[in-house]
């Protein structure tokens, strides 16, 4: 779980700078970041729970998009 939150971490640094994870439009990034975010819950991984802020309020920007709704 170590390296799980190093990159979570490097991943809020990313997302504080840019609104998405490779710049400035959704791309095919986003959404495996995304499966991988909503995967980890699964462990109990909360982006905001670890202090993730801008992991949390991309991982709510995309949870509002129409293709991320199940």
């Amino acid at each position: 779980m170590r390296k799980a939150r190093e990159t979570a971490a490097w991943l809020n640094a990313e997302l504080q700078r840019q609104p998405w994870v490779a710049g400035n439009r959704f791309t095919i990034a986003d959404i495996t970041a995304f499966c991988t975010v909503e995967f980890a819950r699964l462990m109990r991984f909360k982006p905001a729970d670890e202090g993730f802020h801008a992991l949390q309020a991309w991982r709510d920007r995309v949870r509002t998009r129409p293709s991320a709704l199940v």
